[in-house]
């Protein structure tokens, strides 16, 4: 009985350090893509692509956590170990928006509204809203993003 005992604990143990060993090497592999993504040098509407592939990513792989407090704890590290990429980011994509004509801030709307990951976030952020029982915008810095494309 004591030998189940320690089995048992021995489990939980071995399944919550591959679940947090997990965890890291995602928010890791995250960090390096944003990284090289601010580095890059490319079009600001290129980088902008880039990166809502990688947001959907990132949230779709938060669904992939089967309680919730991971998903939240997901979500939180990703914001917080990645807010100067994204802060950079946001900068850039919101210089480049400013400095467009109003034809080509059409043409831009237009450009990312046929894109697919548009329906992906469509699709995404309403699941991941419901698991973690509240916005996106209260743990997750997408809401800059909301914010961005709204301008457009």
């Amino acid at each position: 009985m004591r030998y189940l005992a320690v089995i048992a604990l021995s489990s939980l143990f071995l399944l919550s350090s591959c679940r947090s060993a997990r965890m890291q090497k995602m928010l890791i592999y995250h960090s390096s893509q944003l990284e090289q993504l601010v580095n890059r040098d490319m079009a600001a509407p290129d980088k902008m692509d880039v990166l809502a592939a990688l947001m959907v990513e990132a949230l779709e792989e938060s669904l992939e956590f089967k309680k919730t407090k991971d998903s939240v704890k997901f979500l939180k590290a990703y914001t917080k170990d990645n807010k100067p990429a994204l802060d950079a980011l946001y900068r850039e994509f919101s210089n480049w928006y400013l400095i467009l004509s109003p034809t080509q801030k059409l043409i831009e709307t237009t450009r990312i509204a046929t894109k697919p990951y548009v329906r992906q976030v469509l699709n995404v952020v309403p699941k991941v809203e419901t698991k973690i029982k509240r916005k996106l915008n209260t743990v997750f810095a997408l809401g800059r993003f909301v914010k961005l494309f709204q301008l457009i």
